[in-house]
């Protein structure tokens, strides 16, 4: 019997109404909501609703002391909080860290949590820097739709893991899984996150964001306050590259240019999400999230770098291929031009995948260097050195792919200029071997 025909929309949100544990907010940040929709509430009142819960004061000072936000001196109140960096910013923190609490779930199996956490918090992130760039008020609050906008799958998974279970397991065949959500449950983790937002009486604006975080975004009537569309660009940058088909990533490449011209961003969004792993790190620390130790990350990255080389591989092969052909065809230059938009934007994806892996690896690095981890027998280090080789090879095919760009002023007429390719890419691989000859 097929799932539709035992669940519905009205039943899922029945359970998940009858949950205590989900179904409304801790009592104490019940009260900063009220304060903070108070026109007549002061400083002191925040503060002392705050202070009520020790552990949520703790990590509102360490969020608040965080690099984030650049302060020249140390906040040690939450008075002090509130008056350097507003209502709404301190509202938006003890969201964050009050909702992950509520809706980490140690239990669940079938759900990657680190990996689960990791993408919430790539898309918050992402979503706070264009925000901020967009001149969005209160960048704080992208950061809370960002880590809340996927929460409904980890809620579905709550109240009917069985049914969530066969609808995790269904072969996406070019289908998404909010797809097969709406199918088998009436129902999308969106729908699901939405209501629980609008019953916890989060803002209005972070409702609607969650809620409709897959729907596409309208540049027509688009405004620099459309928290919607940072956390939907934001969520179509950070879906994992090597997942989707080529023509599924460059779609997403150039709906989020258009989005973001239309925002008014002048900033290049790849340089932006380039800037993603340094503050998802320090973020994960300071709202004390967890996204996977030094270990976990980097064992993650190898598998990402096995990834890349297939990936790259198979480029090779596909363009040295339709190269001959092309030169052979009357609409070279047309289909040139379309080449060079598709490894333009691969090279984005690649270029993300290798500063992740370095960024992770000099987090495994920093933590050997500070005593956190031991490496008696220096396996650890070997493996950064090899880390560091196989992203170098990476950087030398990169630079290879964007020299073939110039499709218009290099002479791709001679088959011995494509047999080229790979004796530049040694070349290239041998010059920055030598230009990072240690590890650092």
């Amino acid at each position: 019997m097929e799932i539709a025909t035992l669940m519905d929309k009205k039943e899922i949100i029945s359970l998940i109404s009858k949950d205590d544990k989900i179904s409304a907010l801790p009592q104490v940040l019940s009260k900063v909501l009220q304060i903070i929709n108070n026109k007549t509430a002061s400083v002191d009142d925040l503060a002392a609703v705050i202070g009520q819960d020790a552990a949520l004061t703790a990590r509102i000072l360490k969020a608040a002391n965080a690099p984030l936000y650049k302060q020249t001196r140390q906040i040690g109140t939450i008075n002090a909080a509130v008056s350097v960096l507003g209502f709404r910013t301190v509202q938006s923190l003890a969201l964050s860290v009050s909702v992950y609490d509520l809706l980490n779930d140690d239990s669940i199996k079938s759900i990657p949590l680190k990996k689960f956490w990791k993408h919430s918090l790539e898309v918050a992130i992402l979503s706070r820097m264009l925000a901020k760039k967009g001149g969005y008020p209160v960048p704080e609050e992208a950061l809370v739709a960002g880590l809340l906008h996927d929460a409904g799958i980890l809620v579905l998974y709550r109240v009917i893991p069985d049914e969530y279970c066969k609808v995790l397991e269904k072969p996406l065949d070019g289908k998404t899984l909010a797809d097969h959500e709406s199918e088998l449950l009436g129902c999308t983790h969106a729908d699901v996150i939405g209501f629980l937002a609008q019953k916890w009486n989060l803002p209005e604006i972070i409702v609607h964001s969650v809620t409709n975080h897959h729907k596409p975004v309208n540049t027509d009537s688009i405004a620099s306050t459309s928290l919607h569309a940072y956390v939907y660009v934001a969520e179509k940058l950070s879906a994992h590259p090597l997942e989707e088909s080529y023509a599924k990533l460059f779609d997403n490449r150039i709906e989020s240019s258009r989005i973001v011209q239309a925002l008014g961003i002048e900033d290049d969004i790849l340089s932006l999400s380039a800037l993603q792993l340094y503050e998802v790190v320090n973020t994960a620390q300071y709202l004390e999230i967890d996204i996977g130790s030094p270990f976990e990350l980097v064992s993650s990255a190898n598998e990402q770098l096995f990834e890349v080389f297939r990936v790259l591989d198979d480029l090779m092969r596909k363009q040295l291929i339709g190269q001959k052909q092309l030169i052979k065809d009357e609409r070279r230059k047309t289909a040139f031009s379309s080449l060079k938009i598709i490894l333009a934007t691969l090279s984005h994806y690649v270029n993300n995948a290798t500063a992740s892996i370095m960024g992770r690896a000099q987090l495994l690095e920093l933590s050997l260097q500070r005593g956190d981890l031991i490496d008696r027998k220096g396996l650890a280090l070997k493996s950064l050195e090899v880390i560091q080789k196989s992203v170098v090879n990476i950087t030398a095919v990169l630079d290879e792919l964007k020299e073939l760009q110039n499709f218009d002023t290099v002479p791709y007429y001679e088959n011995s200029r494509i047999i080229d390719i790979e004796e530049n890419v040694r070349k290239r691989t041998k010059q920055l071997q030598s230009n990072n000859s240690s590890y650092s």
